[in-house]
């Protein structure tokens, strides 16, 4: 019985033990979820902050864009305004040792040819753009005194070419005689303004709008004679005018 009870005492013992063993494995158990639940409530915490500081700079983002479309139209429109008297003839032959004399002769003898009738002081200045040195031709920019000056000369290229239609505006018109090359003559427009003519142009050929045109600096459509014109504002707006032909069509 002493040996029974002894063998007993000594389970109960091993029992205890292991009883505290278990009650320390749970107590370092949850002393270590206290730290695992203190270390999420950090993360989620800096998670939250990294959250409020993107949707901030989303809304700095968003108002840099803003400002910075503003930027741009007032751009824009300081250059329409400088470029609205000016005129672009486009593929002039290049001429070496070209001075500025020859230029303004240029535009008088055009003005000669067309019989549009022109002011000494109705031309303010003429320059050829930049191009490459390789091309033989470059555009050649007529900058008027006013835009009734500037409509005048090109309602009489318009007439021109219409009455002319086999000896359109070539550089010949324009007294330079190396060689005849058809000029092409339209306002002169911002680089913004030229893309969105462009774009405009290939619209109107793929939804069957009747007219695309320029006109002081600002592009227009119009879907058929009687219809009211459209201005386009932006590329965004012709995207717009897109969806909705997409839409119509389908």
């Amino acid at each position: 019985m002493k040996t029974l009870m002894a063998n007993h005492s000594i389970r109960l013992d091993k029992l205890e033990d292991r009883l505290i063993s278990i009650h320390d494995q749970n107590n370092n158990i949850q002393s270590s979820n206290k730290e695992i639940e203190k270390a999420m409530n950090h993360l989620s915490d800096d998670i939250k902050n990294i959250e409020a500081q993107l949707t901030t700079l989303e809304q700095e983002k968003k108002s840099i864009l803003v400002n910075f479309s503003l930027m741009e139209s007032k751009i824009d429109n300081l250059e329409i305004s400088l470029l609205k008297t000016s005129i672009e003839l486009r593929n002039v032959p290049k001429v070496s040792k070209e001075k500025k004399d020859d230029l303004f002769n240029y535009a008088y003898k055009l003005c000669d040819s067309l019989k549009v009738t022109l002011g000494e002081n109705d031309i303010r200045d003429v320059y050829r753009l930049p191009s490459k040195k390789e091309r033989t031709s470059s555009s050649l920019c007529i900058d008027l005194c006013n835009t009734l000056k500037k409509t005048q000369v090109l309602e009489g290229i318009k007439q021109y070419n219409k009455s002319n239609a086999n000896d359109r505006l070539n550089s010949l018109h324009l007294g330079i005689n190396s060689q005849k090359q058809t000029i092409y003559a339209s306002e002169l427009l911002t680089a913004s303004t030229k893309r969105l003519f462009f774009l405009a142009r290939e619209f109107a050929k793929r939804h069957n709008y009747a007219y695309a045109w320029s006109s002081n600096g600002r592009v227009y459509l119009r879907k058929e004679e009687g219809n009211p014109h459209i201005i386009l504002r932006s590329e965004a707006h012709l995207e717009e005018l897109q969806t909705k032909a997409n839409d119509l069509e389908k």
